[in-house]
């Protein structure tokens, strides 16, 4: 009786190779959304800070060139907001490119994985034809053998 084997053995492998790297590229690009919501949140959190600071100083007294400096800090801050959230979306559409490149070959691994199913179905199948031929073939032996004077 031959063993199983699946022809396309080496394809499903290099396939489960390839959406391993498509994980891993995907948990690093989530890591890298992460780390830039991050910054973001803290430079959120500076231009309120600072905000509430210009306010304060206001209501204090504050030098017109003090406040000037402020106020272009300040923009310079929600500057910064909007680079960073462009840098957020640049990453979610990678996000989303990669996404769309795991499943895909995750459905090509689906694929190959359930035609390997059933060419193992068939094979268990084939076998079982293939024993049941047997066992007929030496009952049949020992019929004409007794039924011969053996």
């Amino acid at each position: 009786m031959k063993k199983f084997r699946y022809t396309l053995e080496t394809v499903l492998n290099i396939k489960e190779q390839k959406q391993k790297i498509e994980k891993e590229k995907m948990a690093i690009l989530i890591s890298k959304y992460e780390v830039q919501k991050n910054k973001l949140i803290e430079i959120l959190n500076k231009i309120e800070k600072m905000t509430k600071e210009n306010e304060e100083n206001k209501v204090l007294g504050i030098s017109a060139m003090n406040l000037r400096q402020f106020n272009l800090y300040i923009e310079s801050l929600y500057e910064k907001y909007n680079q960073q959230k462009a840098t957020l979306k640049e990453i979610e559409e990678e996000i989303e490119k990669e996404r769309q490149n795991l499943m895909e070959v995750s459905k090509e691994k689906e694929a190959l994985e359930s035609l390997k199913e059933k060419k193992y179905e068939e094979y268990k199948y084939q076998t079982l034809i293939e024993q049941n031929l047997m066992i007929d073939e030496q009952i049949s032996y020992k019929t004409a053998r007794s039924t011969l004077g053996g």
